[in-house]
């Protein structure tokens, strides 16, 4: 077989030409027809409108589906129903508690086992506003090995694709999941309380970022305040509504 040298000019035959180019033509034509495609999803899809009691109804299915022998205490299904108010706008929310608000995120409390993470991982994607879901400790992790690029990353919105969402949701929230849980991490030296600045970051932005910063945690107001500060625990109370979940963990 002959080997061209690489300083050989490669000459196309008339018909090489036009197979190439037809080709070239097929796969341009695939992409404009994709983005018109995306295009008109963007511009027609219709998010679901849900009420408190369908969404409600929707997240216990699929929690039956998820987790075994998934079962509610009393005070957990009135806190499903509330969660359910808060993430469809419903106004009977802000009469739930002193200082409730449509306009804060959440943060719920309560002792190991009795099913936070659970309940803000079912209601991730919602009407309002969808959220990812991440560990405290993990983000820690990542900050000992990325340095201050995870601190900016995780202090402003999350962007998604919104084709791969039911409700639509472009800009997403974020649900830091066991606050207290991660160690004070160092990178390269520098020591740093990541979830305190990632909070207090969040609260700078909080006229971009409205009732997307949620959290869950173990700990009390006092706990929060000796291990993050007075200021974190300031800002805390006017960032979240704070909910109280009692009993045992739903999964018997």
């Amino acid at each position: 077989m002959e080997v061209l040298e690489s300083s050989e000019t490669i000459e196309l035959t008339e018909q090489e030409k036009q197979e190439a180019l037809q080709k070239a033509l097929a796969i341009k034509q695939g992409r404009i027809n994709e983005q018109r495609y995306l295009a008109r999803i963007r511009q027609e899809s219709t998010p679901p409108v849900l009420s408190a009691e369908q969404l409600l109804s929707a997240i216990l299915a699929m929690a039956s589906d998820m987790v075994d022998k998934f079962a509610l205490t009393a005070d957990q299904q009135e806190i499903y129903q509330m969660l359910a108010e808060y993430f469809t706008a419903d106004k009977a929310f802000e009469t739930r508690g002193d200082g409730f608000s449509l306009r804060k995120g959440l943060l719920l409390f309560g002792g190991v086992g009795c099913g936070k993470t659970t309940m803000m991982r079912l209601f991730s994607q919602n009407p309002r506003a969808s959220y990812v879901t991440k560990s405290c400790r993990w983000i820690a992790s990542q900050y000992a090995d990325q340095g201050e690029e995870v601190i900016f990353h995780y202090s402003g919105q999350y962007f998604a694709d919104m084709v791969v969402n039911v409700f639509r949701t472009k800009n997403w929230g974020i649900c830091f999941d066991d606050l207290g849980t991660e160690e004070v991490k160092k990178h390269f030296g520098n020591s740093e309380n990541v979830m305190e600045k990632i909070i207090l970051n969040r609260y700078d932005r909080i006229s971009e970022i409205p009732y997307r910063t949620h959290l869950t945690t173990n700990l009390s107001a006092e706990q929060i305040d000796e291990l993050y500060g007075s200021r974190v625990r300031i800002r805390m109370r006017e960032m979240f509504n704070t909910i109280h979940v009692t009993g045992t963990d739903m999964r018997k």
